[in-house]
């Protein structure tokens, strides 16, 4: 009989409830993620806070600080979108990073470190005298108090909280940034940060990246590390903890071990593109002279199908 014609009750018939059986899968997989989400518990660590790295390394705190303060912090010369300035992300004239222009306008020394000091001298006068001190100085004896105690904190210790070091001309610098210390401890810097952006309203905070650009360098760098989370380490495609992360993101992270992804300056856009070629590369693959044969040359799909290719090359044509 040819298959196209199947009277009635040729097959077994059975009465489903469609309703029913959601039902039933849906209480099923709900237990099942109840169940694991004990077991597991979550992936997710806790929040990374300028808090958390005040009181826990100090002299990296201040270190960061200090870099923002003297302009050397890699937020500070970014570029576009924070600051004007070279792009980091460019293959010779092409720099899709300089298209939109500064966005999100960053000065790192006032936001990160005068700024807060100012909010905080309404209460303390004494903040106010080193401010005023330290604006009122020329350039040059700026950049020397803050290069002087830069230096300084390459072998600065910490103790209860506090950062010591040798004795030096640091003018209002090192006590500003005692202060600073303090403030980032107390968490006012994650607050007051945290509810500058544009999008919030001074009530409810909707953006975190400034606190966090204010980590970016060696503060994140250490904790990714430790975590296994560096790109050197695969780590786009890694989640905390022991739990795999993103792999469909693998290709796109193995490029980044390799050169010249590894070792070019627009390493970033150089990826980019890259993995945008793949993309057209396969969704116009059909239409693509000999690379669409591939199949015809090779062809796996038939091993995958082989048993229905098996019993279609043993059935009559007319019955197929």
């Amino acid at each position: 009989m040819p298959r196209h014609e199947n009277p009635e009750n040729t097959y077994p018939q059975k009465e489903s409830d469609l309703i029913k059986e959601m039902l039933f899968a849906f209480i099923f997989v709900s237990a099942l993620i109840v169940t694991l989400a004990l077991i597991f518990k979550s992936p997710i660590d806790p929040p990374i806070t300028i808090k958390q790295i005040a009181e826990n390394n100090p002299v990296l705190f201040e270190q960061t600080a200090m870099r923002d303060l003297m302009g050397t912090s890699a937020i500070a010369a970014y570029g576009p979108p924070y600051n004007p300035g070279p792009a980091q992300q460019a293959i010779g004239n092409f720099s899709p990073e300089q298209w939109g222009g500064v966005t999100t306008p960053i000065n790192a020394a006032d936001l990160y470190v005068l700024t807060p000091l100012r909010d905080a001298s309404d209460i303390n006068p004494e903040i106010q005298n080193l401010l005023v001190e330290f604006d009122s100085a020329t350039d040059l004896q700026k950049t020397a108090w803050e290069s002087n105690y830069y230096n300084a904190l390459q072998t600065a210790t910490a103790a209860n909280g506090s950062v010591s070091v040798t004795s030096g001309d640091y003018g209002p610098v090192e006590p500003m940034m005692d202060f600073l210390l303090g403030l980032g401890k107390s968490g006012f810097m994650d607050s007051s940060l945290n509810n500058a952006g544009k999008y919030n309203n001074g009530v409810y905070t909707y953006d975190f990246s400034r606190s966090l650009l204010f980590l970016q360098g060696e503060a994140m760098t250490g904790i990714a590390k430790e975590k296994g989370l560096l790109g050197s380490q695969l780590g786009i495609v890694k989640d905390t903890g022991p739990y795999p992360g993103p792999w469909w993101l693998i290709l796109y992270s193995y490029l980044y071990q390799i050169p010249p992804y590894s070792t070019a300056a627009g390493g970033d856009l150089l990826v980019a593109l890259t993995m945008v070629g793949v993309f057209l590369l396969i969704l116009f693959l059909p239409f693509i002279p000999l690379l669409n044969r591939i199949p015809y040359y090779i062809p796996v799909y038939r091993i995958i199908w082989r048993r229905w290719y098996k019993k279609a090359n043993a059935t009559p044509d007319h019955e197929i």
